[in-house]
């Protein structure tokens, strides 16, 4: 990590010690608030309000929360070498409150359940269709589990029949076992998940299923996700009434403003909208035409490259 990165660590965590100062027990009826442990530093800003707020109104004590399954014995050795060396996320969580770090412990008795789940589950899994609309004691994850599979694994599709394949469904099945008995026997009061996809978001579809408040914070958003809205990120699907809600001035001023940027995009403009932005994907055309005419419906699929 670079000497000024650990600068600015270093002054968030004394000021989240200074501004975050509450004293909570660790006794195992007080009610928590989870918090998904990861290294997204740009959301820890939001993660340690939000979650000082969820505890305060509930009384409740913040936990972390690791997404995968316990580590072997040399992966221990190495987690604990890394606190040392690089304590930089772990500070991060404490500083705001955070009192335990809870792992994914798959109990014997969690993967004989899973198991019997997966034999179930598999013999009647006849197309990626069936896997995509899974649903475990009435929860929806097969997309969830779907999509990791092709993220992790590099995969364009999946073959149901492939023994990669099936040792990852168990795997998935014994999360959600493990997550589900975690919420039977322990009094959670809301959850912060980083992602509303993939495995990630097992926690999420168990929660909002029992009600629990859900959200995802990051740098820009919080969102509170239900079983009506699953997915951040899409205000779109309200901004037609939002629209109609506005004055006609407004209306006309925010058409106008919005040709300019889009314009200015398409035209080579780096950063409109996207300060991230370092690189334009338009620029001056160098063909006039890149599908022949036809009176065929073309169809624009625009893929995400994940990083290796």
């Amino acid at each position: 990590m670079e000497v000024e990165n650990k600068s600015v660590i270093k002054k968030f965590i004394e000021h989240n010690k200074r501004v975050f100062s509450r004293e909570t027990s660790m006794k195992a009826s007080v009610p928590l608030v989870l918090f998904e442990f990861n290294e997204m530093h740009s959301s820890h800003i939001a993660y340690s309000y939000l979650a000082n707020v969820l505890a305060t109104e509930n009384s409740a004590t913040i936990c972390a929360y690791g997404v995968k399954s316990e580590p072997s014995c040399m992966q221990k050795v190495l987690l604990r070498l890394k606190k040392k060396v690089e304590p930089a996320a772990y500070g991060i969580y404490k500083s705001f409150g955070v009192k335990e770090f809870v792992s994914v412990k798959i109990t014997s008795r969690q993967r004989k359940r899973a198991r019997k789940l997966f034999d179930g589950i598999h013999s009647e899994l006849k197309s990626k269709q069936d896997l995509e609309a899974l649903c475990i004691n009435d929860v929806a994850v097969g997309n969830l589990f779907y999509d990791s599979y092709l993220k992790k694994y590099q995969k364009p599709t999946i073959d149901l029949g492939l023994e990669e394949f099936k040792a990852y469904l168990l795997d998935s099945i014994e999360l959600f076992v493990f997550w589900e008995d975690f919420l039977d026997n322990n009094q959670v009061l809301a959850i912060n998940v980083s992602h509303c996809v993939y495995n990630l978001a097992i926690p999420l579809r168990l929660a909002v299923s029992r009600d629990i408040p859900v959200f995802q914070a990051s740098a820009t958003h919080i969102y509170r996700l239900s079983n009506k809205n699953l997915f951040a990120y899409n205000d779109f699907h309200y901004f037609p009434e939002r629209f109609a809600a506005l004055p006609e001035a407004v209306k006309q001023a925010g058409l106008l403003e919005a040709e300019k940027r889009i314009k200015r995009r398409l035209g080579g403009e780096v950063g409109v909208d996207m300060g991230y932005s370092k690189k334009s994907a338009y620029g001056f055309s160098r063909h006039t035409r890149l599908l022949q005419e036809s009176p065929r419906t073309k169809i624009l699929i625009a893929t995400q490259k994940w990083p290796q």
